[in-house]
């Protein structure tokens, strides 16, 4: 397993830090996002949103989940938020 960390601008106002890790056939990354402005540059509030992808059978096939920070419930494609 490996890890890797780097930072990018997401549109113009948001920033996001990336955590990237690999461990049998998932792809996990933990995004953070914060809203700094001019007159406060450290944010006071961020959100966390972890993302997986698992590689599937066919070398084609994936599947994508997410879930927010101190939340279990694990979002996937067709799946309804509550």
């Amino acid at each position: 397993m490996f890890g890797r960390k780097c930072s990018c601008h997401f549109i113009q106002f948001y920033i996001c830090f990336i955590i990237f890790t690999y461990r049998r056939y998932i792809f996990r990354y933990e995004v953070e996002f914060s809203k700094p402005i001019n007159i406060k540059p450290i944010p006071e509030g961020t959100v966390k949103v972890y993302f997986s992808v698992i590689e599937g059978v066919d070398e084609d096939s994936y599947e994508v989940e997410f879930n927010f920070e101190n939340e279990s419930l694990k979002h996937k494609k067709g799946n309804t938020m509550r």
